[in-house]
């Protein structure tokens, strides 16, 4: 169902005045009757078409923004429900998203992870050496190819805790 904001609404319902009183001044003239509002119909005239361009262009912009939105929601529906601890980045490496579960093992905040290096926020170590594992995500950037990491890593969550974790990082194209 198509919802149509008010503001359009009341455009449309103005500009079909506007469009009806330009057509009974133009069917008055045709009669022969004179009048003198030659120049708003002038005005007019010129008006009206640029006016209804705007309508539509109005309408268009409308679905495309609904169509934005919906899109928007589904992809943070969809992050959101993903089980798995995902930390999305931007491509110098600074964290711009952390989903519940990646939150509860890194045990750091959305609102913390904002400013921060990736590996400052996922800290991997591998479990026999102990040797920290450059992020996969710098990886990535660098190949722009999946990464996967073997099963010996371990995430070192900001309170020390430790996760024994399988991780893969993925490239996310665009435009």
């Amino acid at each position: 169902k198509m919802r149509i904001s008010r503001d359009i609404r009341w455009l449309v319902i103005s500009l079909l005045l506007v469009t009806l009183t330009y057509i009974s001044f133009m069917f008055i003239e045709r009669l022969g009757i004179k009048h003198s509002l030659d120049s708003f119909e002038d005005i007019t005239g010129a008006l009206i078409p640029m006016m209804w361009a705007f309508v539509i262009y109005s309408f268009i912009q409308q679905g495309i923004n609904r169509d934005l939105n919906l899109s928007k929601e589904n992809l943070r529906i969809t992050l959101t429900s993903i089980g798995d601890a995902v930390i999305v980045t931007d491509l110098s490496g600074k964290t711009n998203r952390i989903k519940p579960a990646a939150k509860i093992m890194t045990g750091w905040k959305y609102d913390e992870v904002q400013t921060k290096k990736i590996e400052d926020v996922f800290l991997l170590v591998d479990s026999v050496t102990r040797k920290r594992i450059v992020s996969p995500v710098e990886k990535v950037i660098e190949t722009n190819r999946v990464i996967k990491l073997s099963g010996q890593t371990l995430l070192i969550g900001k309170d020390k805790r430790e996760f024994t974790i399988s991780d893969s990082a993925a490239p996310i194209f665009n435009t």
